[in-house]
């Protein structure tokens, strides 16, 4: 994309757009187990809490379209 055409605005310096979704990790995946993964926030906070997989896709939802740049010096606009 160039800066001349539609939405250049919107395209920070330095970044490149692109349409793909680029996968960036360093070495396998691990496995996803839902019936043993938690999320468990302590530390410098009120009350330390531990949530279940199922607590948190039970947590309400909303749709939000933006734009992701990426440190990397990739860009995608209208991501959902």
């Amino acid at each position: 994309m160039t800066r001349n055409a539609p939405n250049a605005h919107r395209l920070p310096p330095g970044q490149k757009l692109t349409n793909e979704f680029p996968s960036l990790h360093y070495g396998t995946i691990p496995t996803f187990n839902p019936a043993t993964w938690d999320l468990r926030i302590w530390g410098v906070v009120e009350a330390p809490s531990v949530w279940t997989w199922d607590q948190i896709v039970a947590l309400p939802r909303v749709k939000s379209r933006l734009g992701l740049h990426c440190v990397t010096t990739w860009s995608k606009y209208d991501t959902e």
